[in-house]
């Protein structure tokens, strides 16, 4: 089976001048691209540039997708109106990055199928930034389920230990809406571990705590008490 590599970005905070749009054109002569938004796809070949570069640099969501079973979604916040030092709490060595480059905090959520049989169709790629998308509002705001449904994927993935010091567990993850369950289905995250996920942060908390190194505290808790 060939390749094919989807690419998706849109600018939210300002729309993009026409010097931008001329340089992006320089990059991709097939790319769709306007004031706010680029799109591509590549069945050969690749993009001629580091999409987390141009999101730092250009725009504030990016959505990637590849018939390889691997997913990306990132936001671009500017320093000032993100809580980075709390975010970096959940982040997974595979899975969750977040760091800064230029003037803004980037937070890069990276995932793959866990089903080798997982189906892809060569136009799976289009619809998913637009229901992503309000997310970034959403992290903005200090709604942090997002990056604790990101951490659950290191759980599922087996990649957290036993001992491993659980971030932050926050409200709502019981109820989450329409796009947060979007994004459970984008990163291929079993339901099983949100929806019983809150139950296991609930007994650990009246297990033993230790203090993080910025004064707060996180239950020790073991992957397996989610199962």
């Amino acid at each position: 089976m060939s390749e094919y590599e989807y690419y998706e970005f849109q600018a939210i905070d300002r729309p993009l001048c026409g010097d931008e749009v001329r340089t992006l054109r320089a990059i991709s002569s097939r790319a769709t691209i306007t004031p706010t938004h680029f799109s591509n796809f590549y069945t050969y070949g690749r993009l001629k540039a580091n999409p987390h570069d141009l999101l730092a640099r250009y725009f504030d969501v990016f959505v990637y997708l590849a018939n390889w079973r691997y997913r990306e979604l990132a936001f671009r916040f500017p320093r000032a109106s993100f809580d980075a030092k709390t975010a970096k709490l959940y982040k997974l060595s595979n899975g969750l990055t977040v760091r800064t480059q230029n003037a803004y905090d980037l937070v890069i959520v990276s995932a793959e199928s866990p089903d080798n049989e997982t189906e892809f169709e060569d136009d799976e790629g289009r619809g998913w930034l637009p229901t992503l998308a309000g997310l970034r509002a959403d992290l903005a705001a200090g709604d942090n389920r997002l990056l604790y449904l990101a951490w659950l994927m290191g759980v599922q993935a087996g990649d957290i230990e036993d001992d491993a010091v659980e971030p932050p567990c926050p409200p709502g993850l019981k109820e989450l809406s329409g796009t947060l369950e979007a994004f459970v289905d984008f990163v291929w995250l079993a339901r099983i571990w949100w929806r019983r996920r809150p139950k296991a942060a609930s007994r650990c908390s009246r297990r033993r705590t230790r203090t993080l190194n910025d004064g707060s505290s996180c239950s020790r808790v073991s992957a397996r008490s989610a199962r």
